[in-house]
């Protein structure tokens, strides 16, 4: 069955950037494509049908008709189908629109067509920095009711924050949506964030959304910079989910509390666990945003925290398993850009110390009497 690659790797090909997925349309009807491939699993509906196969997604060529199925396709840079041929289809606009670095919808009808578009626009925004949204992209995205976000299957939207959380400028995905005013319902714990201060201005100058933006854009650099940088680099993903879920609880600061934000941490898990949860993320994200929120402010005081504290946290950390996510957030958050160093450094001295024998198998005693060693360690080193 001849099939055609479609969309982004086409995309990334042409701007001379390795793809990082591939999708293909096939030329034929789904039953015969069912026949030659009975491996396949079919989502979706319709003339919107979806199948995935060994790992890769095929769709039925629209009307047989490659211009046609081109111009059905959400935004220009991505309106292109390269046939086994060789022939290349395009958007009369792609070729300047990728050359001039615009995100704009194909049509009219592109994001009314199918809302999700509106958070590929945002996420596409957050892949490539340079990529400035056409006015019609705003339009449309303003445009949209909110009863057609309300209608998108979470695990949509959770798919597109997730390439979100990997890409080279996350914070723009916020600030898409802020600027076109569509974080409700989706993103509502941020929806009034651009109207709160994100503390005294001593330490903050901006809301708490634009640091929410800034902490998410530096924590993905550093994370890049110490060699997390593939495009589907777990670790940087999961630092820049914290980054967006730390300060959440800021959001529910009472007003005559303001600027300052007290026991926010305290506040924030909840937030963070029903963000994830809504947008169908899995388990290990919800955690690591829940954690983010509760432990970010006593991580900033690493170096002033007593020994115990430093243990207790260190290992509290260590054993959830977010032991790098989180201090790559925490040292963009707090400005201590070697904290992720130090933080390890300790780590390994305390998981050094063992009981004695003797001591061993005592319950709590034995518990409490490693924590005083381990304790200890840390005073000697220091």
């Amino acid at each position: 069955m001849q099939c055609s690659t479609a969309g982004g790797a086409i995309r990334d090909l042409l701007l001379g950037r390795p793809p990082k997925d591939y999708d293909f349309v096939f030329h034929g009807k789904q039953e015969e494509f069912i026949q030659i491939y009975p491996e396949a699993r079919k989502t979706g509906k319709g003339e919107k049908s979806i199948f995935i196969c060994h790992g890769q997604e095929f769709s039925p060529l629209h009307n047989n008709d490659p211009q046609q199925d081109v111009m059905r396709r959400d935004f220009t840079i991505n309106a292109l189908l390269l046939s086994d041929s060789g022939i290349l289809y395009a958007h009369p606009e792609t070729f300047s629109d990728l050359k001039n670095r615009v995100l704009r919808p194909v049509s009219p009808h592109s994001l009314e067509s199918d809302p999700v578009r509106l958070f590929r626009a945002a996420r596409l925004h957050a892949a490539f920095p340079d990529l400035q949204p056409h006015g019609e992209c705003l339009a449309q995205m303003r445009a949209l009711p909110q009863n057609s976000l309300e209608s998108i299957a979470p695990e949509r939207i959770g798919a597109e924050v997730l390439k979100m959380c990997a890409s080279p400028k996350p914070g723009n995905f916020l600030a898409l949506l802020a600027a076109t005013c569509t974080l409700s319902p989706w993103f509502i714990e941020l929806d009034r964030a651009d109207t709160i201060p994100a503390g005294p201005l001593a330490y903050h100058s901006r809301t708490v959304l634009g640091h929410t933006e800034r902490i998410m854009n530096e924590t993905a650099a550093l994370a890049m910079q110490a060699g997390f940088s593939g495009s589907a680099n777990k670790t940087r993903a999961l630092a820049v989910w914290m980054a967006l879920c730390h300060d959440l609880g800021k959001t529910l600061t009472p007003h005559y509390e303001l600027p300052h934000h007290y026991a926010h941490e305290k506040r924030g898990g909840k937030l963070a666990e029903s963000l994830g949860t809504r947008l169908r993320l899995p388990n290990h994200f919800i955690k690591a945003g829940r954690l983010a929120s509760a432990l970010h402010m006593k991580a900033g005081m690493y170096q002033r925290l007593r020994p115990g504290t430093q243990v207790d946290l260190l290992q509290t950390i260590h054993k959830a398993g977010f032991f790098t996510p989180f201090f790559l957030m925490v040292a963009c958050d707090s400005n201590t850009p070697g904290i992720t160093e130090t933080a390890r450094r300790d780590l390994d001295i305390i998981n050094r110390i063992h009981l004695p024998e003797h001591l061993q198998n005592k319950g709590e005693i034995s518990a409490a009497r490693l924590r005083e060693m381990r304790c200890a360690s840390l005073r000697g080193h220091g």
